[in-house]
């Protein structure tokens, strides 16, 4: 049963990468029905516009085994891997049950790291989950999830709603789960924004873990359903070896047991006889062999499954192509193009005295483009020495002047 709408991530601390990989403990109820499920007669309202769709996923089961694997009082098992996933602790679980409403009710709580620097490093989080089942098992489950010991938890609250309905496609038994949050707010505060855009993110990220172990559990599920069913195989095939073994000791008996005639033509007869016998044995030895090893041979791909085959498959291929790209490259043969040394220390020569003459006329250049930088300077100097005279003579103007008055 999955307590999973995550508190908010303005004040929660995910540390999904960094835990380690737990092995779901599988406590699922044996029985295909629950106790608490009950199937209403109307359909399931729509999902209100204040809700952001966080995460979405397809399950090959149908919706009553997804509430049995995953949300079922049998499930706690599957909810406390998913809350030591994310780095919880402390957490407890009730039982469901009908509450004052007539909703089918439970309470979880468990405290989660916080990733500010400064306060408690965790935070206690309580969650009311309820569940309704509608028409066409239609499965609705609500959450509504208060944190303490946080900034600003006393502002809002994170609801969630998990809507899990059939698969539009009848040809398979499966279901699809849509995951569903909203932050509501009981107080103003500037951080409104950055509260609603942590939330959604980090519920983003635990959401999907929720799903990655969900899936996870279903293969080992469907592992062992698979190994249960190698093992009727085995005790078939080998039944059937043990058919073919006798069936494959019959002839050798009746070569045994065949009488020895000591005339010619009896012998040459007998002879060919046995020649024949030893050649349908060893075809029906061969060919129960190879029925042998194509039984065992499919069984093992079907416990495997097609898509390990596929990736061993791809490997060698891999392999196989670059074995013969390293062959290609060392048999292609290398053509090396040799000049005279006579004609490379004539062109040598051609080059540098090309280059030498090259190099002098834009020396020259360079030159006559200094000298006349040089006459601009001077000009320009000249030009300075007398406005400076000018600037002297109108200061002795002036002085003279302020003399006077």
């Amino acid at each position: 049963m999955e307590d999973d709408v995550a508190p908010p991530a303005f004040s929660v601390q995910t540390s999904m990468e960094q835990c380690e990989d737990l092995h779901v403990e599988e406590k699922v109820s044996t029985s295909d029905t629950s106790s608490n499920w009950m199937e209403e007669a109307t359909d399931a309202p729509q999902i209100s516009k204040s809700f952001t769709k966080v995460a979405e996923s397809k399950f090959p089961i149908k919706v009553e085994e997804f509430f049995n694997l995953f949300f079922s009082d049998d499930a706690v098992g599957f909810v406390e891997s998913f809350r030591k996933r994310c780095g919880d602790k402390d957490f407890k679980c009730t039982k469901w049950s009908t509450r004052d409403n007539l909703e089918i009710g439970r309470e979880v709580s468990f405290q989660h790291p916080i990733k500010i620097y400064l306060g408690a490093k965790y935070g206690g989080c309580k969650e009311l989950q309820t569940y309704r089942v509608y028409k066409n098992s239609h499965l609705v489950i609500r959450t509504s999830q208060e944190v303490n010991d946080v900034p600003y938890a006393d502002y809002f609250h994170v609801e969630g709603c998990w809507d899990v309905c059939r698969d539009g496609d009848q040809s398979r038994e499966s279901c699809i789960l849509r995951v569903y949050v909203t932050v509501v707010f009981t107080k103003n505060t500037m951080f409104k924004g950055k509260i609603e855009q942590s939330t959604l993110d980090e519920c983003r990220e635990a959401f999907a873990t929720w799903i990655s172990l969900a899936h996870q559990l279903l293969r080992q599920k469907s592992i062992e359903k698979g190994q249960a069913s190698v093992h009727k195989n085995e005790t078939i095939h080998s039944e059937s070896e043990r058919k073919v073994t006798e069936a494959s000791a019959r002839p050798c008996q009746r070569i045994e047991h065949r009488p020895i005639v000591n005339t010619g033509a009896d012998c040459s007869g007998s002879t060919q006889q046995n020649v024949t016998d030893m050649m349908l044995l060893n075809t029906s030895d061969f060919a129960s062999l190879f029925k042998i090893l194509r039984t065992k041979f499919c069984s093992f791909l079907k416990s495997r499954g097609n898509l390990q085959v596929l990736l061993v498959a791809t490997f060698v291929l891999i392999l196989l192509l670059m074995q013969l790209s390293i062959v290609v490259l060392l048999t292609r043969p290398q053509q090396i193009h040799a000049s005279p040394q006579a004609d490379h220390m004539a062109t040598t020569g051609v080059v540098g005295s090309q280059s030498k003459a090259i190099v002098t006329a834009l020396l020259e250049k360079r030159i006559h483009v200094l000298k006349d930088e040089m006459l601009l300077v001077e000009a320009h100097l000249e030009r300075m020495k007398n406005e400076q005279m000018l600037l002297k003579a109108q200061m002795q103007d002036l002085e003279h002047l302020v003399r006077q008055m």
